[in-house]
């Protein structure tokens, strides 16, 4: 073989490597931007499922009945049971059954729970909206969501379409000092929420009362003349 002739394939060899390589970048490219894509539209989706549900299960939502689509194409929604406990220094003065609303789709996840809303990422959660609280030292008003139905539908199509029933409710309680135990799997994020905004309550803890191994996050408010516990009581189906 000639110089030249060993020269000539040698450029060839050159080239076809060069394309090969460009051809796994490209891939690699494309596939990275594919899991973006990918992460963004899921984390979009959650975000949509959140305001749905912070609209349809509001302290000051509508009553009556309504039809609700939470926009999930893919995901499981379900209900789970959870407490809230509203205390004085002696004890539980008043406690509401409810359910939590939790939307969930691989890592992500959203859950409305006694009005507050609490938003899941991959092992991560924040608290989007609080529980209503109205503290002052002439009253202390409490709005508290109560949600009673159960629900199990996974998404599909253009989303999942429930059904809810709302009424509201009013309980007086004599003056004093008040604490609101809330149910939740991510007390942490509660937590967190409060020490940034601490005009809203303050968190005192975390208890488990009723020994189901899920704690409750414990909210103190500062004394007031007159308490109010005003109830958005809601009931779902599919």
């Amino acid at each position: 073989m000639s110089e030249r002739a060993g020269r000539g394939q040698s450029h060839v060899v050159g080239v076809a490597l060069l394309l090969c390589v460009s051809v796994i970048a490209l891939g690699v490219v494309a596939a990275g931007v594919g899991s973006v894509v990918g992460e963004t539209a899921a984390n979009a989706n959650a975000m949509r499922v959140a305001d749905t549900l912070a609209d349809a299960f509001a302290p000051t939502g509508p009553t009556g009945h309504e039809s609700v689509r939470v926009p999930a194409s893919a995901g499981r929604l379900r209900t789970a049971a959870r407490d809230v406990r509203v205390l004085d220094a002696n004890g539980t003065v008043r406690r509401y059954r409810t359910n939590a609303v939790i939307f969930e789709t691989g890592e992500r996840g959203v859950t409305s729970v006694a009005g507050a809303i609490v938003v899941r990422d991959h092992g991560w959660a924040r608290v989007t909206r609080p529980v209503r609280a109205t503290a002052t030292s002439d009253a202390l008003v409490l709005d508290v969501v109560v949600v009673d139905g159960e629900l199990d539908v996974s998404g599909r199509g253009p989303g999942i379409r429930i059904r809810t029933n709302a009424t509201g409710t009013r309980d007086a309680l004599a003056g004093g000092t008040y604490r609101l135990a809330v149910e939740t799997s991510t007390p942490e994020a509660f937590a967190r929420y409060y020490e940034r905004h601490a005009s809203g309550g303050r968190v005192l803890g975390e208890r488990d009362y009723d020994g189901d191994g899920v704690s409750s996050v414990v909210i103190g408010f500062p004394p007031a003349a007159r308490a109010y516990v005003l109830t958005h009581d809601v009931e779902v189906a599919v």
